[in-house]
């Protein structure tokens, strides 16, 4: 993703649009850095600075904020919010 941010224009993969590519890597992101997945820890996405700013700006995108903001379920208070927002693991 590192070597295409520099062809491509926009925060997310397809421009400045949320589209369902960026939900989907969202998702994956997001679980790998959640505390959830045995072997991987909280911080994996600290030596991919791009694919990190990436999944905090899907999820600073109003609707997907609005949609994690209700939910209260562990994993999705660990690992699918803005970073700022997260909840470790209890």
């Amino acid at each position: 993703m590192s070597t295409s941010s520099k062809e491509r224009k926009g925060q997310f993969v397809a421009g400045d649009e949320l589209c369902y590519v960026d939900l989907a890597l969202f998702s994956c992101l997001s679980l790998f850095r959640s505390g959830w997945m045995a072997g991987l820890p909280r911080d994996i996405l600290s030596a991919y600075p791009t694919l990190a700013a990436f999944r905090c700006a899907v999820a600073a995108a109003p609707a997907v904020a609005a949609y994690y903001a209700k939910e209260s379920d562990k994993v999705r208070l660990a690992g699918f919010r803005p970073d700022a927002d997260a909840q470790a693991p209890a």
